[in-house]
Protein backbone atom coordinates (compact mmCIF):
# COMPACT_ATOMS: atom_id res chain seq x y z
CA UNK A 1 0.00 0.00 0.00
CA UNK A 2 2.77 2.14 0.69
CA UNK A 3 4.05 1.59 -2.56
CA UNK A 4 1.15 2.58 -4.29
CA UNK A 5 0.89 6.32 -2.64
CA UNK A 6 4.37 6.70 -2.87
CA UNK A 7 4.34 6.37 -6.92
CA UNK A 8 0.79 8.33 -7.19
CA UNK A 9 2.92 11.33 -4.99
CA UNK A 10 5.65 10.73 -7.11
CA UNK A 11 3.37 11.04 -10.63
CA UNK A 12 2.00 13.79 -9.23
CA UNK A 13 4.94 15.38 -8.77
CA UNK A 14 5.89 15.12 -12.29
CA UNK A 15 2.87 16.22 -13.57
CA UNK A 16 3.04 19.23 -11.72
CA UNK A 17 6.15 19.95 -12.96
CA UNK A 18 5.55 19.45 -16.56
CA UNK A 19 2.41 21.82 -15.88
CA UNK A 20 4.84 24.79 -14.26
CA UNK A 21 6.95 24.44 -16.96
CA UNK A 22 4.56 23.84 -19.88
CA UNK A 23 2.66 27.27 -19.53
CA UNK A 24 5.71 29.65 -18.25
CA UNK A 25 5.86 31.24 -21.26
CA UNK A 26 2.05 32.65 -20.40
CA UNK A 27 3.08 33.99 -17.06
CA UNK A 28 4.27 37.14 -16.17
CA UNK A 29 8.10 37.59 -14.22
CA UNK A 30 7.55 38.72 -10.97
CA UNK A 31 10.27 41.28 -9.73
CA UNK A 32 11.02 43.51 -6.91
CA UNK A 33 9.55 47.36 -7.50
CA UNK A 34 11.49 49.61 -4.71
CA UNK A 35 9.31 52.49 -5.42
CA UNK A 36 6.02 50.33 -4.47
CA UNK A 37 7.22 48.80 -1.48
CA UNK A 38 5.96 45.52 -3.14
CA UNK A 39 6.42 43.20 -6.35
CA UNK A 40 4.76 44.05 -9.84
CA UNK A 41 4.55 42.00 -13.13
CA UNK A 42 6.95 42.84 -16.03
CA UNK A 43 5.67 41.82 -19.15
CA UNK A 44 8.71 41.83 -21.39
CA UNK A 45 6.41 40.50 -24.13
CA UNK A 46 4.49 37.92 -22.53
CA UNK A 47 0.43 37.63 -22.10
CA UNK A 48 -0.24 38.89 -18.58
CA UNK A 49 -3.39 38.19 -17.69
CA UNK A 50 -4.03 40.66 -14.92
CA UNK A 51 -2.92 43.70 -16.27
CA UNK A 52 -4.13 46.58 -14.01
CA UNK A 53 -3.38 44.66 -10.98
CA UNK A 54 0.33 44.49 -11.55
CA UNK A 55 0.02 48.51 -11.13
CA UNK A 56 -2.05 48.19 -7.76
CA UNK A 57 0.45 45.85 -6.26
CA UNK A 58 2.52 47.63 -3.32
CA UNK A 59 1.18 49.55 -0.67
CA UNK A 60 -2.16 50.31 1.02
CA UNK A 61 -4.95 52.26 -0.67
CA UNK A 62 -7.05 54.24 1.72
CA UNK A 63 -10.74 55.66 1.08
CA UNK A 64 -13.58 57.56 2.96
CA UNK A 65 -16.59 57.15 1.57
CA UNK A 66 -20.27 56.30 2.19
CA UNK A 67 -22.21 53.18 1.18
CA UNK A 68 -25.91 53.17 -0.42
CA UNK A 69 -28.07 51.02 2.03
CA UNK A 70 -30.13 48.54 -0.02
CA UNK A 71 -33.85 50.00 -0.26
CA UNK A 72 -32.35 53.64 -0.25
CA UNK A 73 -31.97 53.63 3.50
CA UNK A 74 -29.51 56.36 3.75
CA UNK A 75 -25.93 56.42 3.76
CA UNK A 76 -23.41 54.30 5.90
CA UNK A 77 -19.50 55.75 6.39
CA UNK A 78 -16.61 53.53 5.12
CA UNK A 79 -13.33 53.94 5.28
CA UNK A 80 -11.54 50.89 4.10
CA UNK A 81 -7.80 50.08 3.37
CA UNK A 82 -7.16 47.71 0.16
CA UNK A 83 -3.70 45.96 -0.39
CA UNK A 84 -3.07 43.62 -3.47
CA UNK A 85 0.07 40.87 -3.12
CA UNK A 86 0.99 38.00 -5.48
CA UNK A 87 0.90 34.82 -4.95
CA UNK A 88 1.61 31.66 -7.01
CA UNK A 89 4.71 33.23 -8.56
CA UNK A 90 2.86 36.09 -10.26
CA UNK A 91 -0.10 34.65 -11.54
CA UNK A 92 -2.91 35.15 -9.02
CA UNK A 93 -3.73 38.40 -6.86
CA UNK A 94 -4.26 38.48 -3.17
CA UNK A 95 -6.43 41.45 -2.20
CA UNK A 96 -6.78 42.00 1.42
CA UNK A 97 -9.73 44.43 2.28
CA UNK A 98 -10.00 45.82 5.49
CA UNK A 99 -12.63 48.80 7.42
CA UNK A 100 -11.26 50.39 10.01
CA UNK A 101 -13.79 51.51 12.53
CA UNK A 102 -14.61 54.65 14.49
CA UNK A 103 -11.81 53.62 16.82
CA UNK A 104 -8.91 53.32 14.22
CA UNK A 105 -8.85 49.74 15.12
CA UNK A 106 -8.36 47.95 11.18
CA UNK A 107 -10.37 44.85 10.64
CA UNK A 108 -10.36 42.32 8.04
CA UNK A 109 -13.74 42.17 5.86
CA UNK A 110 -13.06 40.22 2.50
CA UNK A 111 -10.04 37.92 1.31
CA UNK A 112 -10.07 38.35 -2.86
CA UNK A 113 -8.72 35.82 -5.14
CA UNK A 114 -8.66 37.38 -8.72
CA UNK A 115 -7.07 34.29 -11.13
CA UNK A 116 -6.82 33.84 -14.80
CA UNK A 117 -9.12 30.76 -15.77
CA UNK A 118 -6.88 28.67 -18.57
CA UNK A 119 -9.95 26.62 -19.82
CA UNK A 120 -12.70 29.07 -19.36
CA UNK A 121 -9.81 32.17 -20.97
CA UNK A 122 -11.40 34.76 -18.50
CA UNK A 123 -10.54 36.15 -15.65
CA UNK A 124 -12.44 35.29 -12.46
CA UNK A 125 -12.58 36.47 -8.91
CA UNK A 126 -13.41 34.48 -5.81
CA UNK A 127 -14.25 37.17 -2.04
CA UNK A 128 -14.49 35.63 1.18
CA UNK A 129 -16.24 37.99 3.34
CA UNK A 130 -15.68 37.53 6.94
CA UNK A 131 -19.61 37.84 7.64
CA UNK A 132 -19.86 34.41 5.47
CA UNK A 133 -20.68 35.93 2.22
CA UNK A 134 -19.43 35.02 -0.98
CA UNK A 135 -18.89 36.88 -4.21
CA UNK A 136 -18.43 35.28 -7.27
CA UNK A 137 -17.72 36.73 -10.31
CA UNK A 138 -15.37 38.04 -13.72
CA UNK A 139 -13.03 40.91 -14.29
CA UNK A 140 -12.91 42.59 -17.37
CA UNK A 141 -9.85 45.02 -18.38
CA UNK A 142 -9.59 48.22 -20.81
CA UNK A 143 -6.47 50.54 -20.48
CA UNK A 144 -6.29 51.48 -16.85
CA UNK A 145 -9.50 50.15 -15.87
CA UNK A 146 -11.23 47.32 -15.17
CA UNK A 147 -15.16 45.97 -14.74
CA UNK A 148 -16.00 43.40 -12.05
CA UNK A 149 -19.24 41.55 -12.35
CA UNK A 150 -20.00 39.25 -9.79
CA UNK A 151 -22.93 37.67 -7.79
CA UNK A 152 -22.83 37.98 -3.77
CA UNK A 153 -24.15 35.18 -1.99
CA UNK A 154 -25.36 35.14 1.32
CA UNK A 155 -27.44 32.90 3.69
CA UNK A 156 -31.36 34.43 2.36
CA UNK A 157 -30.08 34.67 -1.37
CA UNK A 158 -27.78 36.31 -3.67
CA UNK A 159 -27.37 39.50 -5.29
CA UNK A 160 -25.99 41.37 -8.59
CA UNK A 161 -23.39 43.95 -8.22
CA UNK A 162 -20.81 45.49 -11.15
CA UNK A 163 -18.25 47.92 -10.42
CA UNK A 164 -14.99 50.13 -12.22
CA UNK A 165 -12.14 50.60 -11.05
CA UNK A 166 -10.22 53.32 -12.90
CA UNK A 167 -6.59 53.87 -12.31
CA UNK A 168 -6.32 57.86 -12.32
CA UNK A 169 -2.62 58.06 -11.39
CA UNK A 170 -0.17 55.60 -10.17
CA UNK A 171 -1.06 56.57 -6.75
CA UNK A 172 -5.12 57.05 -7.07
CA UNK A 173 -8.01 55.23 -8.64
CA UNK A 174 -11.80 55.85 -8.50
CA UNK A 175 -13.99 53.19 -7.43
CA UNK A 176 -17.93 53.45 -8.70
CA UNK A 177 -20.56 50.53 -8.13
CA UNK A 178 -23.70 49.56 -8.58
CA UNK A 179 -26.35 47.34 -7.56
CA UNK A 180 -29.13 45.79 -8.93
CA UNK A 181 -32.14 46.45 -7.28
CA UNK A 182 -36.02 45.56 -8.93
CA UNK A 183 -33.97 45.32 -12.69
CA UNK A 184 -32.36 48.42 -12.19
CA UNK A 185 -28.57 48.93 -11.83
CA UNK A 186 -28.37 51.61 -8.39
CA UNK A 187 -25.02 53.52 -7.95
CA UNK A 188 -23.62 52.86 -3.72
CA UNK A 189 -20.80 54.20 -4.13
CA UNK A 190 -18.02 56.80 -5.59
CA UNK A 191 -15.12 56.81 -4.00
CA UNK A 192 -11.59 57.29 -4.66
CA UNK A 193 -8.50 55.26 -3.05
CA UNK A 194 -5.08 56.64 -2.55
CA UNK A 195 -1.93 54.77 -2.14
CA UNK A 196 -0.07 55.01 1.22
CA UNK A 197 3.43 53.80 0.35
Amino acid sequence: MKIIVIAIATIAMFVAAGAVGQDQADRPNVSVDPTRGGHSAVNEGKTDKLPLYAKLVGGVWDSHAEWKRQGGTGHAPLHARVSYHWMAGGTVIHAVSNVVTNAGEEKLAYDTIVYYHPGEKDVKFLSFGTGGNLFEGTSTFSGDAVEHRWASHEQNGSTNYKETITLTDPDHYRWVVFREEAGQWQQIMDSVYTREK
